[in-house]
């Protein structure tokens, strides 16, 4: 079977809306993730996309986003309304399929709608969940109360993740805060911002003719839980269970894991879950928590993985992108510096 890798990445994140549209956003990472790769536009057989229109609050903002995309002459082009994350698994397929030799991945994200909690609120059980209108906070919530009251960690390790990931945050300061939704403080949800993030990946030949190092993608998994909340054990992720064990992660060692966790006490239940004996860094870029832009977080998590082989830095990572309540839905992707 071919061998697929990621040889090019770029991302930017934006913290405050500085006017610029989805084209706008988009445009200038694909380039930079283009010319990282040594690859130009006509070589790129696949396109796969993300973004969310809902978010955006702005019908059409999507097709707009196209004119930073190279979609001419016309090629095969998916567009997901999910995390980038997601457009990379099946853009990868497309590659294993033989249906080209490059694919490009892209996700951009404007969420400039004014009411979020409604929004997100689509991708709640309709019936059961969503009349209730629980906001995405009072889900973490439930989901951070079922995790301290199983005992395997308190209010003191949702704070010790804050302090890693938040640069202007320590453990002291945090536990004078005010509950937003306890156990929940301000701190232990992601800031929500604008951001676009690109990568490239390429079969055999092309990609070691691309990268000295390429990092070849030697599995991915995804697996979905039910959207019952009460019928699932919020305080562990069988999803990513499932994922990391059938790439072989349990038990194993990582140079580098980046976990798409929007909650604190997220990346415990994933990092739980993917199961490693040794971790030797974890979330370097920081993660989710100081900059989460919907959409693209989760395909920025396994862009920063796979840099870290690209760069020479780590000979095996992990990047990792959730979406849905309490994380319902898991990517785990493995890189290897070695084919």
């Amino acid at each position: 079977m071919r061998r697929i890798a990621i040889v090019g990445f770029a991302s930017e994140v934006v913290l405050e809306p500085d006017g610029r549209n989805e084209a706008e956003l988009v445009g200038p990472v694909v380039d930079a993730a283009l010319g990282a790769a040594k690859v130009s536009a006509a070589d790129i057989g696949v396109v796969g996309s993300a973004g969310s229109e809902f978010l955006n609050g702005v019908i059409g903002t999507v097709m707009g986003a196209f004119d930073g995309l190279p979609c001419w002459p016309p090629r095969t082009h998916s567009h997901l309304e999910a995390d980038g994350a997601f457009a990379l698994y099946e853009s990868w397929i497309r590659l294993l399929a033989g249906e080209a030799e490059a694919a490009l991945v892209c996700a951009f994200s404007r969420p400039l709608a004014t009411d979020r909690v409604s929004v997100l609120g689509m991708q709640l059980d309709p019936y059961l969940v969503a009349p209730l209108a629980p906001g995405p906070r009072n889900l973490a919530a439930l989901q951070a109360r079922a995790l301290i009251d199983s005992g395997r960690y308190g209010e003191g390790d949702l704070a010790r993740v804050v302090s890693a990931r938040r640069a202007d945050a320590s453990s002291d300061q945090l536990g004078g805060q005010p509950y937003v939704a306890s156990p929940l403080r301000a701190h232990d949800c992601s800031t929500v911002c604008a951001g676009a993030a690109a990568l490239v990946l390429a079969a055999d030949g092309p990609a070691t003719a691309s990268s000295a190092h390429p990092a070849w993608i030697a599995g991915m998994d995804q697996r979905i839980e039910t959207a019952g909340l009460g019928r699932r054990d919020l305080s562990v992720s069988t999803s990513t269970q499932a994922a990391a064990s059938r790439l072989g992660l349990p038990g194993s060692v990582i140079d580098v894991l980046e976990v798409h966790a929007p909650f604190s006490h997220q990346e415990l239940i994933v990092v739980d879950a993917i199961g490693a004996t040794e971790v030797g860094s974890l979330n370097p870029s920081g993660g989710a928590l100081p900059a989460d832009p919907i959409m693209a977080t989760g395909l920025i998590r396994i862009g920063t993985a796979a840099q870290a082989i690209l760069d020479g830095h780590a000979r095996r990572t992990v990047g990792h992108a959730t979406n849905g309540p309490c994380l319902q839905h898991n990517l785990v992707c493995l890189m290897e510096r070695d084919r």
